[in-house]
């Protein structure tokens, strides 16, 4: 990271330049939307989308060294590169960035310290080997060492109660999840284990939403025709991509249905439903009942 030396020793920002920054990117980024829709050419409105661009790369700059503190935290604890750590955090931080409403009266970076950190976290945790666990069966994970640590090996249930998580969880926790070396790409694993499943029964298609079940159907061929990612990318009419991210979202719901190690106990189809995959509702069942 030799390179954003000059730009992590920059200035800490009082509470005050960070509002008057927010200002300045909120009136850059609606200049830049009248000489986009209205006004193009204008010379004044030409000045403020700089300005507001100039703001957004001096707020940015500002942060970076939090970027850099939770990145250097996460790789010491976890033997992970930092150049890789610091660049999901930067996600994070640009995230904040486009969240912040400096009228609320927080500090922006009361706000990116929440963001960054868990940028980082979930970086870490996926780096680590977890490729098809989420966040919280990490967690899980974490806290059976540090029980098993303090008072060797117990039973399931009582090991459950030390951690506050249910038996099930503990025990998907304990079981051996495959590391990123292990397989070719996470595409492999969603098919797999999507085909695997298929054989022993998709009445838990039932459990998701209307949308993420109907997607399952039509990709695999459960009772339709099957669809390859660009067939359905072109009869939804969306992108070859979003596609893709939406096949990842559905199988994602369906391996956590499967497996019933949500630490809550919540079905995703109450808690987790995509805005583009909810979008596309009548588009799915109408291509189902075609």
């Amino acid at each position: 990271m030799a390179f954003l030396d000059n730009h992590l020793n920059a200035p800490l920002l009082t509470a005050d330049e960070e509002v008057r920054l927010a200002r300045r990117i909120e009136a850059g980024v609606y200049a830049e939307h009248l000489l986009a829709t209205e006004r193009a050419g204008d010379v004044a409105l030409v000045a403020v989308r700089d300005d507001g661009r100039d703001a957004w790369q001096e707020l940015w700059t500002a942060n970076l060294r939090l970027v850099r503190r939770h990145a250097m935290d996460f790789a010491k604890r976890q033997s992970l590169p930092v150049d890789d750590l610091f660049q999901d955090g930067c996600i994070g931080l640009a995230d904040a960035m486009q969240r912040f409403d400096h009228g609320r009266g927080l500090r922006f970076t009361t706000l990116a310290h929440d963001y960054v950190r868990h940028a980082v976290a979930a970086s870490a945790a996926r780096r680590g080997g977890m490729l098809e666990g989420p966040l919280h069966r990490q967690r899980i994970r974490q806290r059976i060492r540090r029980a098993e640590a303090d008072g060797g090996r117990v039973g399931r249930r009582e090991l459950a109660d030390l951690v506050g998580a249910s038996p099930l969880a503990v025990e998907i926790a304990r079981g051996h999840t495959a590391s990123i070396d292990e397989v070719p790409s996470a595409q492999v694993v969603f098919v797999d284990d999507f085909d695997r499943v298929e054989r022993v029964g998709t009445d838990f298609l039932n459990l998701l939403s209307t949308e993420a079940a109907e997607f399952l159907r039509l990709r695999f061929g459960i009772g339709r025709p099957t669809h390859s990612l660009r067939q359905l990318a072109a009869r939804l009419s969306i992108s070859e991509s979003t596609a893709r991210r939406l096949e990842a979202v559905a199988l994602e719901l369906a391996r956590r249905v499967l497996a019933g190690d949500d630490e809550r106990c919540v079905l995703p189809s109450e808690t987790e439903l995509d805005p583009t995959m909810q979008a596309l509702g009548p588009r799915l069942l109408a291509l189902a009942a075609a």
